[in-house]
């Protein structure tokens, strides 16, 4: 699991190469790599959510992200970020594993 933080809840506005604009947040992602944990967490940026059309960023805190941001298009596993708290994650990943045990 991903560990994602974000440390503020300001939003970043850049410009689309049409001359639109569109908004991020800046995070910081705790990954891993075929070596184990990388010693520092690597810079991203995240799209805030949309309620009713309107951005809301997300607030400072510690997230995973959640079962929704996957998903297979054209064939191919596609990855659009939503991040859910990391205690929600955890309690999630937890049912998982109880519920494969009972399957086993």
């Amino acid at each position: 699991m991903i560990k994602i933080v974000i440390e503020n809840d300001q939003m970043i506005t850049k410009a689309k190469k049409d001359g639109g604009q569109y908004q991020v947040q800046e995070a910081w992602a705790y990954t891993h790599g075929p070596n184990g944990p990388h010693p520092h967490p690597q810079r991203i940026e995240v799209f805030p959510l949309k309620n009713n059309g309107t951005l809301v960023p997300y607030q400072k805190g510690e997230f995973a992200l959640s079962p929704e941001s996957y998903g297979v298009r054209f064939g191919r596993l596609d990855l659009f970020a939503r991040l859910i708290p990391w205690g929600q994650a955890i309690e999630q990943l937890k049912q998982i594993i109880v519920a494969s045990k009972k399957a086993a």
